[in-house]
């Protein structure tokens, strides 16, 4: 399933993208929102580049050669190719799933198995790594930008100024400091849970059928999904279970067509930024 902004683009796709959200992050920092933290998980600058349009396009090529870009050419006149992205990759102090010290690496999360890590395993669907290792991350980013840039990068998990009394209720309002302390994984935390999510989120998370597309949500905002039918990574009867349950409730249209999982998803994505740039 895609949308204007899709997550099943190719990997340098993603990863333009991000550095281009990452760059309009920077420029809306401020300085009340940086949190000093400890140093140490930054190990090492790798390697620093300026990716425009056309380097994202044959660094895609490579990784996909089966994809066609031709339907570029004739919309070319419509982006600003001059546009130029640059990119920091760097290694970092993490661990691997066994909490063992080691050095990952990435513009974004490489996880293990992958760049300076690639002949560590690839741990797959390990939530509590992934997110260690994003965390990780992010604290050696912050490092970084603290060391060698003018701009700091935000610790945007702090100041947020929740009332965790209308969140949480029971035993983990209670214990809330301590339970979550970052000190226990998955399966730790639901052994001090109840299975029952009444018994620890406030009465208010269940009354939220304003906002349930189940129940008494409705827009005004059109909305566009496109699923290719050849789609073998993503079965196309998501997309269209999708829009039976939305059709009722909004404006929005379903785009189909061929071309497998990536060559749909680019097309797709093309058409909506020129969709975007004449609306």
């Amino acid at each position: 399933m895609l949308s204007f902004v899709s997550k099943r683009l190719p990997g340098h796709f993603r990863k333009f993208i991000c550095c281009v959200l990452i760059l309009i992050c920077f420029s809306c920092s401020k300085a009340d929102q940086v949190v000093d933290m400890p140093d140490g998980y930054l190990v090492s600058v790798l390697r620093t580049q300026e990716f425009g349009i056309q380097e994202m396009i044959d660094l895609t090529l490579r990784d996909f050669p089966e994809l066609d870009f031709s339907m570029l050419e004739s919309v070319t006149d419509l982006f600003n190719l001059e546009l130029k992205v640059r990119g920091t990759a760097i290694s970092y102090n993490t661990t691997d799933s066994g909490s063992n010290p080691v050095i990952a690496s990435g513009i974004i999360p490489d996880l293990l198995g992958r760049g300076v890590s690639k002949d560590l395993p690839q741990p797959f669907l390990l939530m509590d790594h992934s997110g260690k290792v994003c965390y990780d991350t992010h604290l050696a980013a912050m490092e970084y930008c603290s060391k060698y840039t003018q701009t700091p990068l935000p610790a945007s998990w702090y100041a947020l100024n929740l009332d965790y009394s209308q969140v949480f209720t029971g035993d983990l309002l209670t214990n809330r400091i301590t339970w979550l302390d970052r000190t226990r994984n998955a399966g730790q935390m639901r052994a001090l849970t109840d299975p029952d999510l009444h018994t620890y989120m406030h009465p208010d998370f269940f009354t939220v059928s304003l906002h349930s597309m189940a129940e008494e949500w409705h827009t005004k905002t059109r909305l566009y999904l496109g699923h290719a039918k050849d789609d073998l990574s993503v079965p196309f009867s998501e997309t269209q279970a999708l829009y039976d349950n939305l059709k009722t409730k909004a404006d929005v249209t379903l785009i189909t067509g061929n071309g497998g999982h990536y060559n749909y998803g680019i097309e797709f994505f093309i058409t909506a930024c020129l969709y975007l740039t004449v609306n």
